[in-house]
């Protein structure tokens, strides 16, 4: 999982997707660093990050889909984000990603207005985590960058200490 994260390859992506969908929390979240390096490749599985990003038990998991979407960088995948934030509340490490991607491609707030049609905040709003994010949420979210980099880094060691050993 961790070799075909770091390739970010169109052809990796339905192994990463099914790793999305029935791994733990760790191979979730390498998974989903993977499927966010392949860019607009990835975009057929905005759905699955989506529902990654609400549904998912682990916050480390859902921080790592909102971060996906975050890296495939398209208005696209933005808008879409921007609706389900619309549709469902999001958690402030959650929020704080779509708040990146709002000062990128919607820097006057002209995309969110016409989402809501003109009327009302979004849930996230309406609760005020999109707006008031804790201040550690920005902590929160390069720490789980790190550890998730820490893991790549590890099992790269592991592999080629196998390799090198003839183990592997």
């Amino acid at each position: 999982v961790v070799l075909l994260s770091e390739l970010g390859l169109r052809s990796a992506l339905p192994k990463l997707q099914k790793c999305v969908e029935v791994g733990d929390a760790v191979v979730r979240s390498v998974a989903l660093h993977g499927i966010g390096r392949s860019g607009e490749a990835a975009e057929p599985l905005v759905p699955l990050l989506l529902r990654t990003v609400e549904l998912d038990s682990d916050k480390n998991v859902r921080l790592a889909a909102a971060k996906a979407l975050q890296a495939m960088n398209t208005r696209k995948v933005y808008e879409a984000f921007e609706q389900k934030a619309h549709e469902v509340s999001l958690d402030p490490v959650v929020a704080h990603v779509l708040d990146e991607l709002r000062a990128k491609f919607d820097p006057t707030g002209e995309n969110r207005t016409r989402l809501r049609g003109g009327q009302g905040a979004s849930k996230t709003d309406a609760k005020g985590t999109a707006k008031s994010a804790e201040k550690g949420s920005a902590h929160q979210g390069k720490a789980a960058t790190l550890a998730i980099a820490v893991v790549v880094i590890l099992a790269a060691a592991y592999f080629l200490f196998k390799r090198l050993t003839g183990q592997g």
